[in-house]
């Protein structure tokens, strides 16, 4: 995804074009956009944030897969996972 078209000092423009996917059901590209506002910030809360807001978006569409590779990417970060049993998955 090319996020060139995006002012770059404005982590805030990236999330919300992942909230924008999100909405239009295309999550990878969600993903992709929360991932570059993380990795674009340099707020730790902010960051932390995003990485959640990239694995909301893998649950919708129940890539365990993907959850997995983001919260490794969370590593250091404080977050608080809660996983409930569901016959979806």
């Amino acid at each position: 995804m090319d996020f060139s078209v995006l002012k770059p000092d404005f982590v805030e423009s990236i999330a919300h074009l992942g909230v924008v996917y999100e909405g239009l059901g295309e999550y990878a590209k969600a993903i992709a956009a929360y991932e570059k506002a993380a990795e674009t910030t340099d707020i730790s809360e902010k960051r932390r944030g995003y990485v959640v807001q990239a694995m909301r978006a893998a649950f919708c569409v129940k890539d365990m897969k993907e959850v997995l590779r983001l919260a490794a990417k969370a590593k250091g970060m404080k977050l608080l996972l809660d996983f409930h049993y569901s016959d979806d998955w």
